[in-house]
């Protein structure tokens, strides 16, 4: 896995107490999260990690992706960077993974910090699935500045996607190599695997007993209040905050909000 450190990789700032592990969602990869991991790393005096998931930023490309591979994927992540134990931060499908991952490793998990999603499987994703079929119909053949492929590419969007941020942040995903332009993620895989791997959060059968810290937008569908005792059946120490206003990026769109959440639950472990 690509990843960005930030702060030291040997000892960290207060009393070695572990890394946090940053972990991306859908379509996105680490430098969605460089401004925050920067000022987690200064608000909390931890050493903090951003890795690109696979299938995304500079991560490699497979035809497998669910949660089982992701995780395990973390799991060879920490041994190779000789990570013993780290607090999580997940969004949307990173927040999966790392729920997922403190289930079945809960020795390797000081604590948890979901953004903006829930392991109750109560939300249609046939919307998602949707967004990936027509970012495929994208013509990316085009002989023009980069900007202008993402300007046309913007145009056509329109028509199914009416969120110019979503927009932008789906377009940040059209880079340049080698005088052609080419989608950042793997867009075949993701659409192979959104509907039958990523929409449900896989069945298990023991529980993360440590804190757990659920952040979702108040004007988001991810996370829904009817759901917090049944989430509490497998997270039992879970609480819950939700910032107004704020849609499923809402660490992109309201920062300093998600940033004083956060340094708040880490004062308390």
């Amino acid at each position: 896995m690509a990843y960005t450190s930030y702060g030291p990789l040997v000892a960290d700032y207060d009393g070695e107490k572990p890394p946090i592990i940053v972990m991306h969602g859908l379509f996105g990869n680490k430098s969605d999260w460089h401004d925050l991991s920067e000022a987690i790393r200064k608000t909390t005096r931890r050493k903090v990690i951003a890795p690109d998931a696979r299938n995304h930023g500079e991560s490699p490309h497979t035809e497998e992706l669910d949660y089982d591979s992701l995780t395990e994927d973390l799991k060879h992540f920490m041994e190779e960077l000789n990570v013993k134990k780290a607090s999580f931060i997940g969004h949307s499908m990173g927040g999966r993974t790392i729920m997922y991952f403190a289930v079945l490793y809960p020795e390797l998990v000081e604590s948890l910090t979901i953004v903006d999603i829930s392991p109750i499987n109560s939300r249609d994703m046939n919307d998602i699935q949707s967004i990936v079929k027509a970012l495929r119909r994208i013509d990316l053949n085009i002989n023009a500045p980069l900007p202008e492929v993402r300007k046309l590419a913007d145009e056509y969007m329109k028509s199914f996607i009416g969120s110019p941020v979503l927009r932008q942040f789906l377009l940040t995903n059209i880079i340049q190599a080698d005088n052609t332009f080419r989608w950042r993620v793997n867009l075949e895989s993701i659409y192979r695997n959104v509907i039958p791997h990523l929409s449900y959060f896989p069945p298990v059968q023991s529980k993360f007993h440590g804190p757990t810290y659920f952040i979702a937008g108040g004007n988001s569908t991810f996370l829904d209040p009817a759901d917090h005792e049944d989430i509490r059946q497998i997270f039992p120490s879970a609480h819950f905050d939700y910032i107004p206003g704020a849609g499923h990026w809402l660490h992109a769109g309201r920062p300093n909000e998600f940033l004083k959440l956060v340094t708040q639950f880490f004062s308390t472990l």
